[in-house]
């Protein structure tokens, strides 16, 4: 099994999820009609700053999670401005400026990108 494969693993297990015919029908953000798929991305997956979704999903120091281009430009206005970096949605001092990747919502972005290729088909 696969990188990917053990992250979607690990996220079902944390939500008490042990095979997909235990899925409610909307629990990952969309469903199936005889006729459309009614779609709708959970609001998790959007980023605070820009509201899009996200597809390079990282953890900042105030635990929340952004995409990584809207972060980095947010804490590079503050420190050209002479400013320390805050939190874009507390607006409390971040303790550091470093990045993680958030692989969760990666993996699980990815999974409903697929998930609605599939049910658009």
């Amino acid at each position: 099994m696969g990188a990917q494969g053990h992250e979607e693993e690990e996220l079902l297990q944390l939500l008490g999820i042990h095979s997909e015919d235990e899925l409610p029908p909307f629990s990952i953000g969309f469903a199936a009609s005889s006729s459309s798929c009614a779609w709708a991305l959970p609001p998790e997956l959007y980023c605070p700053i820009t509201r899009e979704p996200m597809r390079d999903p990282v953890l900042a120091a105030d635990s929340h999670t952004y995409e990584r281009d809207a972060i980095e430009a947010w804490i590079a206005r503050q420190q050209a401005a002479g400013q320390q970096a805050t939190s874009p949605l507390t607006n409390l001092p971040l303790a550091h400026t470093e990045l993680a990747p958030n692989r969760v919502v990666r993996s699980l972005t990815a999974t409903l990108a697929g998930a609605w290729d599939a049910c658009a088909g």
